[in-house]
């Protein structure tokens, strides 16, 4: 049998969807998320202009920003998965936007970290690495910085960048949205 246009939405056996109550069982629990991330983005202020004092600095900013991320993590996916089940779900684009939104403000809130890694120098950090076990977990990360240390900029450069994510990404957004709602099978 041949299928030659989808079902809607609501038609779909729900077996065969996506489960977006695993991620949060409401909008409205997706929305506190949202909202209990947002506020709490401004917490990585405190190590601007700090991470050479240590490793223990360091490891409290790195934590943080993993923290933060994961749950940004969460809510983005929330918000992407549920735009992309129906793209002329002018709520779910919302989510999604909002999700968007709330991973550009992160990278911006960060972006002052790897440009101070970078002044403190890898040889510091690596001997960071071996005093502090805790720090261990972030060996990946710095072998990552190490390798794209020549395309770090400026902290001030970087955060221009990261805050113009958002208004760059929204004629891809405009028109991906437009051919995903309006694709003939």
């Amino acid at each position: 049998m041949e299928i030659t246009n989808l079902p809607n939405r609501e038609d779909v056996p729900i077996e065969k969807t996506w489960d977006l109550e695993s991620i949060f069982p409401s909008v409205n629990e997706w929305q506190a998320a949202l909202q209990s991330v947002t506020k709490r983005i401004p917490e990585l202020t405190q190590f601007q202009d700090r991470l050479s004092e240590g490793p223990n600095m360091l490891l409290d900013c790195l934590n943080l920003m993993q923290e933060l991320m994961r749950q940004a993590a969460k809510v983005m996916s929330y918000g992407s998965l549920g735009a992309a089940t129906d793209a002329n779900d002018q709520d779910a684009l919302a989510r999604m936007g909002q999700s968007m939104g709330l991973m550009h403000k992160m990278r911006a809130a960060s972006a002052f970290i790897e440009p101070e890694l970078m002044q403190i120098g890898i040889p510091t950090l690596r001997s960071w690495l071996s005093k502090t076990p805790e720090l261990t977990a972030y060996t990946h990360y710095l072998d990552d910085l190490e390798h794209q240390k020549a395309h770090i900029l400026s902290k001030e450069v970087e955060e221009v960048i990261a805050l113009a994510g958002q208004p760059l990404n929204a004629s891809f957004q405009t028109f991906t949205g437009l051919t995903s709602s309006e694709i003939k099978f």
